[in-house]
């Protein structure tokens, strides 16, 4: 019990030291700060941002448990300007990989804040 209590201190000082508590998302169990082992060693400060984090976690689990509409699941086609293959590129592209060279190009291109990418095969 005495290692578990130690892990948990370690846990939170490493939430809010490094993270604030922002990346991790508490299980349905954590209701409140004093479900969390070690909460009774924190901070005024530190022990509102767990409160909070908590909430927060709730609501996200709430989300994430919500039914997705049937359309999010569709994977969308790309429908900007289809491009073929450069010149000097040896070997056949398959037709996702010729949508994806177009969406890759298109990012270039026409977005500016993205740039870059790499264009890959599984095998």
């Amino acid at each position: 019990m005495m290692e578990f209590f130690i892990y948990n201190l370690i846990l939170l000082n490493v939430i809010f030291t490094y993270t604030f508590g922002r990346c991790i998302v508490f299980s349905e169990d954590i209701l409140c700060a004093e479900d969390v082992a070690g909460y009774e060693q924190l901070t005024d400060e530190d022990y509102v941002k767990l409160a909070q984090r908590i909430h927060s976690s709730q609501d996200e689990i709430k989300k994430e448990s919500q039914e997705l509409e049937p359309d999010e699941l569709v994977q969308k086609q790309f429908d900007g300007e289809i491009r073929q293959a450069p010149k000097g590129f040896v070997g056949n592209l398959l037709p996702f990989q010729i949508e994806g060279l177009s969406w890759m190009y298109n990012q270039e291109v026409n977005i500016k804040h993205v740039r870059g990418g790499i264009l890959a095969d599984g095998k």
